[in-house]
């Protein structure tokens, strides 16, 4: 679904690297009460496997499920860094827990050098409807706002997924005015949401 732990140990931290400053920072496991953000790391693989084969995620997305395990570690290393192989764009990810330490799917973002940024988010369909999406995606926000040079949020979401649409309509995303959507291509059936960060 795109647009959709307490007391967990804290993830290892990560370098990013900040598109406003250029410095380099540790980025932590952040939790707010019902959900724990984790920067995603090879390491979760083999968790992140199995909520990524609900095929019920794939109704509106052009993805696939991952092949394996390993398939799906190999991807998450390409992401590992935080920057694109020509360092023009910041690659945020983080895997979502809920209360109870499960893995429950991940928020991403993509940050381009003037903070435009594409938002995604996947949640397996056991968690849907608990409110989870909408705490993960809103604290992502935040970080994004606050620590990483975001200016302007953006989610494309196929037209046919109501209840991404409306957590991004909860979230405060509204339709693309017209001279966004004449700079970025999206295909015949999504629909293009924008926010400011802040």
């Amino acid at each position: 679904m795109v647009g959709r732990g307490s007391g967990l140990p804290a993830a290892s931290p990560a370098l990013a690297v900040n598109a406003v400053s250029g410095k380099l920072w540790h980025v932590t496991a952040r939790s707010v009460p019902h959900v724990s953000l984790e920067p995603r790391r090879t390491c979760h693989a083999r968790e992140l496997f199995e909520v990524l084969a609900d095929p019920g995620i794939y109704r509106y997305l052009d993805d696939a499920p991952p092949a394996s395990v390993d398939a799906l570690r190999e991807a998450i290393a390409r992401t590992e860094s935080g920057r694109s192989p020509d360092g023009t764009e910041q690659w945020l990810n983080w895997i979502v827990r809920d209360a109870d330490g499960r893995m429950a799917g991940y928020v991403q973002a993509t940050i381009g050098a003037k903070g435009d940024t594409n938002v995604a988010y996947v949640f397996g369909t056991a968690f849907h409807g608990r409110g989870l999406a909408r705490q993960a995606v809103e604290h992502m926000l935040d970080l994004l706002a606050a620590a990483h040079g975001a200016r302007t949020l953006l989610i494309v979401c196929d037209r046919r997924n109501a209840r991404s649409i409306h957590l991004a309509r909860e979230l405060g995303f509204d339709d693309a005015p017209p001279g966004v959507l004449q700079r970025r291509r999206i295909a015949d059936g999504d629909i293009l949401l924008v926010r400011a960060a802040a």
